[in-house]
C-alpha cells in the first residue's frame, strides 16, 4: 500500500510539473489610458473626454489571402461646452503589424475630426 500511495504521488507531481511547463505566458500587456475632466473657462465649462483602447484585426491581401495580424489603438479626444452646439472632436488610429518573436511594427497612422469610428471590412471609417 505505501508503495502504491508513492507512485501516485510521484505521478501527480510529474503532471503538475508537465503542466506548468506547457502554460502558455503572455506577453507584455499593451496599455491605454481613457481620461475625463472639465475646463472651467470664464464664460463656459469645457467637458472634455479622451478615450483609448485596443483592438486585434486580421488583415486580407488584395488576393484574399491573410496577410497579418493588426493591433489597432484607437483614440478619440472629445469636447463640449455649455451654450455650444455640438461636439469638437478627434479621432486617432495607429496601427502595428504583431510577428511571432519580433517587436510591434507601426503600419500606419492617421487623424481626423470627428468623434468615433470602425472597422468597416478592410478599412477603418
Amino acid at each position: 500500500m505505501k508503495t502504491m500511495a508513492v507512485v501516485l504521488i510521484a505521478v501527480l507531481s510529474g503532471l503538475q510539473i508537465a503542466k506548468r511547463s506547457t502554460e502558455k505566458k503572455p506577453e507584455s500587456p499593451y496599455r491605454a489610458e481613457s481620461s475625463a475632466y472639465v475646463i472651467h473657462g470664464k464664460d463656459a465649462w469645457t467637458y472634455v473626454t479622451e478615450n483609448r483602447s485596443f483592438r486585434f484585426a486580421e488583415v486580407l491581401g488584395d488576393n484574399g489571402n491573410y496577410e497579418a495580424v493588426l493591433l489597432l489603438e484607437e483614440t478619440y479626444h472629445n469636447e463640449r461646452t455649455d451654450s455650444v452646439e455640438g461636439v469638437r472632436g478627434k479621432a486617432t488610429a495607429k496601427a502595428w503589424t504583431l510577428e511571432r518573436g519580433r517587436q510591434r511594427k507601426l503600419r500606419w497612422t492617421f487623424h481626423e475630426a470627428g468623434n468615433e469610428g470602425e472597422v468597416e471590412g478592410r478599412s477603418f471609417a
